[in-house]
């Protein structure tokens, strides 16, 4: 498995604006394990339902901001929080940082579980940040 680099064009590229794919890393099942080992049950158990991948490896808009919650406040897990922060930056072509410097906290937690398309929207926030 492969750590990410610093941020720069081959970055922004692999969140493809046309389509608003976040396009994960590594493979479907690494991504997977790497979300069962954040050491929060609640977590766990929510991922069967909230992290939703392409075959081609494409993680749903909605998926990302799930993972984004986790990592900005572990629901008051410090462990779950680094974990989850860790797993994001392990998992995207952005480093959570620059995510969190260009979405809001209170946009993903209103939108996390939308049942519209959001990936458009997504990459439109992300590069205008």
């Amino acid at each position: 498995m492969t750590g990410l680099g610093g941020t720069d064009q081959r970055d922004h590229r692999a969140i493809e604006p046309q389509k608003g794919n976040m396009t994960l890393l590594v493979t479907n099942e690494e991504a997977a394990q790497l979300i069962e080992a954040i050491p929060n049950r609640t977590c766990v158990d929510a991922s069967r339902n909230h992290w939703i991948v392409s075959d081609e490896g494409n993680a749903r808009a909605q998926s990302v901001l799930w993972l984004f919650c986790w990592a900005k406040t572990g629901m008051g897990r410090k462990n779950a929080e680094r974990a989850a922060r860790e797993t994001f930056d392990l998992l995207f072509p952005i480093k959570f940082a620059e995510f969190d410097a260009r979405i809001a906290h209170q946009y993903a937690r209103d939108n996390r579980y939308s049942e519209y398309d959001l990936e458009a929207e997504l990459a439109t926030r992300l590069y205008r940040g």
